[in-house]
């Protein structure tokens, strides 16, 4: 069984990558709305940098705690969930890496 700590950092970064998510889908529906004009392109852009942040967060919480608990049942569900954030963090890092027009 997995020890309260590892599963409470756990479920904390899920939610974190379960917020970046709703960012993730909160900035692709402003910019198909409108057509990615001024106001809305920089929203777009605002929540695409807060979903990079709480992706950043959560991989960083989530490799903290396979560090502090290197046992095989530890490791692999923190090990699944960073697959999971880092995964998610090149999805939400390729439009700022994108070159301008």
């Amino acid at each position: 069984m997995l020890e309260r700590e590892v599963l409470l950092a756990g479920a904390y970064a899920l939610l974190l990558l379960a917020f970046a998510l709703a960012l993730e889908a909160a900035a692709r529906r402003v910019e198909r709305a409108e057509g990615a004009r001024w106001p809305q392109s920089d929203a777009a852009q605002l929540r695409r940098g807060l979903a990079l942040v709480l992706v950043v967060l959560a991989s960083a919480l989530l490799a903290v705690e396979a560090f502090r608990h290197p046992r095989p049942r530890a490791l692999a569900a923190l090990g699944g969930g960073l697959v999971l954030a880092l995964g998610l963090g090149a999805r939400s890092a390729r439009p700022f890496l994108a070159r301008p027009d």
